[in-house]
């Protein structure tokens, strides 16, 4: 298989490193617009060769794995599909697939097959870019109503390469689900950081973060804001569902705290408490049908732009 990863970022390096542990049966070529992230790319192993041109890049590739954030990937689907040739599956990486969706449907059955994907790195330490994390990793594929099957066969050859899981969704579905697993608590986490920040002694309170507060701030610290506002609003009508649903508990615990009411308060930590050793443990059971935990799902990269240098 010949693989183009066009967009270097976190994911993308990853996906390269996991397949050069299959070198003889699979080539791995790299793009982005940076040409900094070509080179970073090779020098960590991740891509065989890389190219300056996108169609340079993806000439004689039978998939291309398109990580680029939501209007690059746009300009680069509608290049590759007038002048990409032959049985190529072009693979879109977006945290947010419904627009990509409703964009396959218009194109026509063609040998070029697009697909809608989003992997999400299951990280379980430093965030740097490595195989280990798509080992077992939810990969949600959106087949669209002109999907072929030789091109699902593909994208799941793709999947067994990584030591992924495969699980196939609609666009609305999973738009839906991110609302939930990554949106809102994206949400919640640069919410929190602007409520901190508005008394004075911001500077003091950063100092001493303690653990929830030092993954937020390590989450931020890596987004790509465009990026992320971009999924917002994509997806806006299903966050917005979650965040009224969020401000309704906020408000709850509020009122608990003004009643003074220990018991009350207690009950519903140990029932969110009991939620998470639930969800815990389904994912620990995991079935192809699992979704991803909020928490996990918050380091997935969907935003981030790529690994630091």
């Amino acid at each position: 298989m010949k693989v183009t990863l066009v967009g270097l970022g976190m994911v993308s390096l990853s996906v390269g490193l996991a397949l050069k542990q299959h070198a003889g049966r699979v080539s791995v070529t790299g793009h982005d617009p940076d040409a900094d992230r070509v080179r970073e790319a090779r020098r960590r192993g991740a891509i065989d060769k890389g190219h300056w041109n996108l169609l340079a890049a993806c000439d004689g590739a039978d998939l291309v794995f398109l990580d680029l954030p939501g209007g690059e990937a746009f300009k680069a689907m509608r290049v590759l599909a007038s002048e990409l040739t032959g049985q190529v599956v072009v693979l879109n990486n977006q945290a947010i697939q419904r627009a990509a969706a409703q964009w396959m449907r218009r194109t026509p059955d063609a040998d070029v097959q697009f697909v809608g994907g989003h992997l999400l790195l299951s990280f379980r330490g430093e965030r740097e870019p490595a195989a280990e994390w798509l080992r077992d990793a939810p990969f949600y594929l959106i087949a669209g109503e002109n999907a072929a099957a030789w091109a699902l066969e593909r994208c799941s050859e793709l999947a067994g390469y990584l030591g992924a899981q495969v699980i196939y969704i609609d666009a609305e579905e999973h738009d839906g689900l991110m609302a939930a697993a990554e949106q809102l608590p994206l949400a919640a986490a640069f919410s929190l950081v602007m409520a901190l920040r508005q008394a004075a002694g911001w500077r003091e309170r950063a100092r001493c973060l303690g653990p929830g507060l030092e993954i937020i701030v390590a989450l931020l610290d890596t987004l790509d804001p465009k990026a992320v506002v971009d999924d917002l609003l994509a997806n806006g009508d299903n966050l917005l569902r979650w965040l009224d649903l969020y401000a309704v508990q906020l408000a709850q615990t509020r009122q608990l705290l003004v009643d003074n009411d220990r018991e009350a308060l207690e009950q519903r930590i140990a029932e969110a408490m009991e939620a998470c050793r639930q969800a815990g443990a389904g994912s620990q059971e995991s079935t192809r049908q699992d979704t991803p935990g909020p928490w996990r799902s918050l380091f997935l990269g969907s935003w981030g732009r790529g690994p630091s240098r």
